[in-house]
């Protein structure tokens, strides 16, 4: 039984080796801010679904305009209901142009044969419809392509509105991470501290030259510091968590972040800083687009009331002997008129007048925009400003709270300060430390969501831009002074 065991534990020894390398952890990847934010463009998953949407979007376009190409089909006539049999076999080829003109071309060739004697008829039709009025010209016949390049543009905009966002949530996330970090750090150097301090505390107590209420008040915040370590070490594998996540990449990957820059962003004016985001943000170009898709909207609901009228020409050739399925054509030019119109034109004046309601809508649409950009705008100016300064008093509250710390500690490794001193100093600094790095954490972002505002965070492509030059710029400029 003994022999049995031990080869059991030797068994176990050889293979936990193997098993412990196969489990090392990978060491950590080296990652800048610039570089995260390229991951994140090219793997998260949201991103690939949107653009995935897109190309989907994309699609109608082909399909609409199918309308317009050619259309070749083949045709079979068989007809047994005569004395003789007939056979039949054909070509036809359509074309309809933006305008809406239709013209056809049909080949066809039809035979019968009976007791020995064949007879065969060809005959070349040509047709060429014309809409007149109501469904004349590319407004009418072209607003199923035009609509679906509008809904591709739109699922564009909305996946570059997208990335802009993602690439300000990486940069947060960033932040986060790196401010959580460094109050690890910090924490950590805290709470090493008030251990000795606790242990200091202790000999003097002994010594009579302490209380036992000090003592306690030691220890109590030396707990406190192991609690807010661990806390911030949660909250830190909760956001490193969510930063995999939106890099794309395994949730278990471990990174390395470098430090950042402070953006060093020069504010422009309100007038100019507006300027510039009616020029490039991509919600206020699709607002832009919904007004004119409301104003081609009131014209194609006008030519409703207008009569429907369609011009049709046509020719036959032919040759051989007529049968009797097939009519038998004069090889004359014919031109024929149809008219569709409905005297009762209620529902379409409805339909209009809908149409003028939706377009004064879609233009408030735009006032209501242009004034929530402006509002937009001011806040992230005045936000900008306020983390600017904001950091600046935290690093100057950093520095003396970090010099108090040392000096009460000195003064009580000497004897001329007793214990709260140093323990009020201590909570002061961490105050002053974790401020600053939310400071700091805060005017990074602060810039970053002032480009986000401006919509240059990252560049857009040309074509789906506001399409007309600002008119609210000389407005802002007067309310601002």
């Amino acid at each position: 039984m003994r022999q049995v065991s031990a080869i059991i534990a030797g068994l176990m020894l050889a293979w936990g080796p193997s098993r412990g390398a196969v489990a090392q952890e990978k060491a950590p990847v080296q990652l800048d801010l610039a570089r995260a934010i390229t991951m994140a463009l090219a793997q998260n998953r949201t991103l690939a679904k949107s653009a995935i949407g897109a190309s989907i979007t994309a699609l109608n376009i082909l399909k609409e305009e199918t309308a317009f190409q050619v259309d070749v089909r083949p045709e079979l006539y068989l007809d047994y209901g005569g004395e003789k049999p007939i056979v039949g076999a054909g070509l036809a080829i359509s074309k309809k142009l933006p305008w809406g003109t239709q013209a056809s071309v049909e080949g066809v060739l039809a035979g019968t044969s009976s007791e020995g004697s064949t007879a065969s008829q060809k005959i070349l039709r040509l047709e060429i419809t014309q809409p007149l009025f109501r469904n004349f010209g590319e407004l009418i016949q072209r607003e199923g392509v035009v609509q679906a390049e509008q809904g591709y543009r739109m699922a564009r905009r909305a996946l570059e509105i997208q990335k802009s966002a993602m690439v300000l949530s990486v940069v947060s996330s960033y932040e986060n991470i790196l401010q959580l970090e460094r109050q690890v750090l910090v924490e950590q150097a805290s709470a090493e501290r008030m251990d000795k301090l606790v242990k200091l505390a202790h000999g003097k107590e002994l010594l009579g030259r302490t209380t036992r209420v000090d003592t306690l008040r030691a220890e109590l915040l030396r707990g406190q510091a192991q609690y807010s370590l661990e806390s911030i070490q949660e909250s830190l594998s909760v956001e490193r968590t969510a930063f995999a996540e939106l890099l794309g990449v395994d949730p278990e990957t471990k990174f390395e972040l470098k430090p950042t820059v402070l953006v060093e962003l020069n504010v422009p004016p309100t007038e100019e800083a507006l300027r510039t985001a009616l020029q490039n943000r991509l919600d206020y170009a699709q607002v832009l687009q919904d007004g004119e898709d409301a104003a081609r909207g009131v014209r194609i609901a006008g030519r409703s009331l207008w009569p429907g009228l369609n011009l049709i020409v046509g020719k036959n050739w032919t040759s051989g002997e007529p049968l009797t399925t097939v009519p038998a054509p004069d090889n004359k030019w014919t031109v024929g008129v149809s008219l569709d119109m409905n005297l009762n034109k209620k529902a379409e004046r409805a339909a209009l007048e809908q149409a003028r309601l939706s377009q004064s809508s879609e233009n408030l649409e735009v006032g209501i925009s242009e004034l929530t950009i402006a509002r937009e705008i001011s806040q992230a100016r005045a936000a900008c400003r306020r983390a600017q300064a904001g950091l600046q008093i935290a690093e100057r509250n950093k520095e003396l709270a970090a010099s108090r710390r040392k000096l009460a500690q000195k003064m009580f490794d000497l004897g001329r300060s007793d214990q709260f001193s140093v323990t009020d100093a201590e909570e002061t600094f961490l105050l002053a430390e974790n401020q600053w790095l939310a400071a700091r954490g805060e005017a990074s972002l602060a810039g970053y969501r002032f480009l986000y505002v401006l919509g240059t965070l990252i560049e857009a492509p040309e074509d789906l831009k506001p399409r007309r030059s600002p008119a609210l710029a000389p407005a802002a400029n007067k309310d601002e002074r």
